[in-house]
């Protein structure tokens, strides 16, 4: 049933009863009295269908006026573009400057009938900063926010900064975002708060995996919003595990494998059953384990009514839908995407929508293979349309403008901006110079591991500052060594790494010994042949990481036959850094630090080498699925193998091969990359002729498949 704005006024003026006005009158204090997104968008349908006769006494539901306009602040509100979002929320092109002047004139005498502060700047009201103060954080502006609740995680005393070095800090943290900035640095007792808050809830949840997001909204003051629009919350909050923070949650999603838009229903209560799930004419039993309900073409509505119903009760869930157009992670499962944001994590998405989108541009991303406005066929026959951002650069930016709704949307796309410590084997062309065994958890390595650091800009830490931030071990040991600033061109972050002393640490090889001199002292000290198992580690406030290594000698003749690699084959090295899959966050960093000099990560070419069977994508993470070796008769004296895979595993291959060559004579490896041909980048080797047989059995007994060709469509 259809509600008035007198139904909408009764009901915020017992909220406001409800509430403490000591509380809501604070900084922040009127978040809570904001109706949840899918009142809102109820809330909002009813204003536009009402404001032609509203408008000419806006005073008449004064906490209407109240609420629309914080509530706007709250969840529209983009950097100097609080007019334009207000109009466009009721339907309009613009709102004339007299109107405008109305509306402010009478926010003001509806807030201060409340008590609520009406802010003052330059001998004026500040009507949009006032909004702003009434609720806090705007969703918009949430990631940011959260930036700074990261970078209180490791500064200590963050509290104790004197009011200056705050204000210097925010100022670089917040970036562009100056109403964020003005927020933090006007209201710090409560920003501070719940900075407090958001850290609280990271060392709750890290702790209670079995704890959800209804959980910590029931116990903190967090908007709900916050951790289902905003996905960087949920990473903050918890690092792993992610979906277990959507326990008891109906989450709109897209399967990008399957091709079916479906809603992930929680599990029930066995008291509850039995109970139906119903959307529309739809059907399906509840059960006490999660489940997936397909919808495909229903999910184009602007709003979806999910019910729970039994013969005792009915529950509605509000769900927003895809109406006109809907942004999807581009995984198995992807979550539906707030695309009212202005910015989002950087990472691979789908646009999905009933009809043409009919302007729409895009930065930062693959376009060549991936036209806009894509045919695409549901698995209820009906026809959709597709358009994939996938990333090839740091950066991105989408631009969608709606003639028909008068409306343009325009998203930025961003990297992380955490701090991160990374461990892997090597830099260059040595970053595949190792062989994993997984069942050891370790890896077979010729040279001490490259350790670095990632630090977001305005962090301010100095490389003597990291030296006690950060400690790197050996075994038990203090590793010798000193971090270095790493010339990586970054728009967000400083990166460093950590130079090994020539002498990386020191044991003890004489004990009982009464030390007389340096010379005693150094006899008993001394550095030792660092061949043989051991585990190296990164020490901070917020982490232990460790890495198992098993150190050879090297070959040095092996040298000379990496020097062309990674080249256009970049992708393999960065993929096998990590055996249970990496993230695009993950791909982007490791690339920054193996490869700073190399040309752009193409998102493109990892979606081209799964077409092919290489890899698979796993939710959010890229695996390899497998590796491929083609060998032929080249002449009489050498064989071809061509490879596309794991190319560690070539590593191991060149040091078995090391002793079985002739003079230990190993074939440089070439980097094949035929642009516009159907495959993609591959390595080729001419092998001795001699030495085929044993290049078969040591890639098959490290499931390498061999066969004739390499390419199977």
């Amino acid at each position: 049933m259809e509600r008035k704005l007198i139904v909408w006024e009764q009901d915020f003026e017992r909220s406001f009863q409800a509430s403490t006005p000591s509380d809501w009158r604070k900084a922040g204090g009127i978040l809570s009295l904001i109706p949840n997104r899918a009142d809102w968008d109820c809330f909002i349908e009813t204003v536009k269908k009402d404001w032609d006769n509203w408008k000419v006494n806006l005073l008449q539901y004064k906490n209407c006026l109240i609420i629309l306009y914080d509530g706007l602040a709250f969840y529209e509100y983009g950097e100097n573009r609080f007019w334009p979002q207000f109009a466009k929320t009721l339907g309009k092109e613009v709102l004339p400057s007299n109107l405008i002047n109305e509306i402010n004139k009478k926010f003001a005498k509806a807030a201060k009938n409340h008590g609520l502060k009406i802010l003052q700047r330059n001998n004026r009201m500040d009507f949009n900063g006032s909004a702003v103060y009434h609720i806090g954080i705007p969703l918009s502006l949430w990631d940011g926010f959260l930036d700074i609740c990261e970078w209180a995680l490791w500064r200590n005393n963050w509290k104790l900064l004197l009011d200056d070095e705050w204000e210097k800090t925010i100022t670089k943290l917040a970036g562009s975002r100056v109403r964020l900035r003005i927020f933090l640095i006007e209201n710090r007792e409560a920003a501070s708060m719940l900075i407090q808050e958001v850290i609280d809830a990271r060392k709750i949840l890290t702790e209670d995996q079995k704890l959800s997001i209804s959980d910590i909204s029931q116990a903190t003051t967090l908007r709900i919003e916050y951790f289902e629009e905003v996905p960087e919350t949920a990473e903050f909050l918890r690092l792993d595990n992610l979906e277990s923070l959507y326990r008891g949650r109906a989450i709109l999603t897209w399967n990008d494998q399957r091709g079916i838009i479906s809603l992930y229903l929680p599990a029930i209560d066995k008291d509850k059953l039995p109970a139906t799930w119903c959307v529309d004419t739809l059907k399906q039993e509840a059960s006490t384990t999660p489940d997936e309900f397909i919808l495909n073409s229903l999910s184009f509505e602007s709003l979806l009514k999910l019910k729970l119903e039994s013969s005792l009760f009915t529950e509605v869930i509000k769900l927003r839908g895809i109406k006109p157009w809907g942004m999807f992670e581009a995984r198995c499962g992807g979550n539906f995407v707030n695309s009212d944001r202005e910015q989002l994590p950087y990472r691979s998405y789908v646009i999905i929508s009933q009809e043409k989108i009919e302007n729409i541009t895009r930065e930062g991303f693959e376009e060549k293979e991936n036209p806009i406005n894509e045919h695409f066929e549901l698995a209820d026959g009906k026809t959709c349309f597709v358009t994939r951002l996938w990333p090839n650069d740091k950066h991105g930016v989408l631009r969608i403008k709606q003639k028909q709704l008068d409306k343009e949307t325009t998203i930025r796309f961003r990297a992380n901006t955490k701090i991160e410590a990374k461990i892997y084997p090597g830099i260059g062309n040595r970053a595949a110079n190792f062989t994993r065994y997984p069942s050891e958890n370790k890896i077979v390595t010729d040279q001490l591991p490259t350790v670095c650091v990632a630090i977001p800009y305005g962090y301010e830490y100095s490389e003597s500052y990291l030296n006690d931030k950060f400690s790197i071990f050996v075994d038990k040991l203090p590793a010798i060594g000193k971090w270095k600033k790493y010339p990586v061109h970054s728009d967000e972050k400083n990166f460093y790494r950590w130079i090994w002393d020539k002498k990386p640490f020191r044991e003890q090889t004489k004990t009982g010994v009464k030390l007389r001199g340096f010379k005693q002292l150094n006899e008993c000290y001394k550095a030792p042949d660092l061949k043989g198992d051991r585990t190296f580690f990164i020490r901070s406030p917020e982490f232990v990481k460790s890495y198992r290594v098993y150190l050879e000698h090297t070959k040095y003749s092996m040298t000379d036959c990496w020097e062309n690699l990674p080249g256009a084959y970049l992708i393999w090295f960065l993929l096998c850094q990590e055996p249970t899959g990496s993230k695009l966050e993950d791909l982007l960093l490791a690339k920054d630090i193996i490869a700073p000099e190399a040309r752009q990560l193409s998102t493109y070419l990892l979606h081209k080498y799964a077409n092919f069977g290489f890899l698979i994508q796993r939710g959010r993470l890229w695996e390899i699925a497998k590796s491929h070796a083609a060998i032929t008769c080249h002449t009489d004296r050498f064989c071809q193998l061509d490879y596309c895979g794991d190319p560690s595993i070539l590593w191991g291959l060149y040091r078995k091969m090391y002793h079985e060559s002739p003079n230990h004579e190993l074939p440089v490896i070439e980097v094949i990359n035929k642009w516009g041909a159907q495959e993609v980048p591959f390595l080729q080797m001419k092998w001795n002729i001699a030495l085929q047989d044993k290049l078969i059995k040591y890639l098959q007994s490290r499931d390498v498949m061999t066969g004739g060709a390499l390419w199977t469509h």
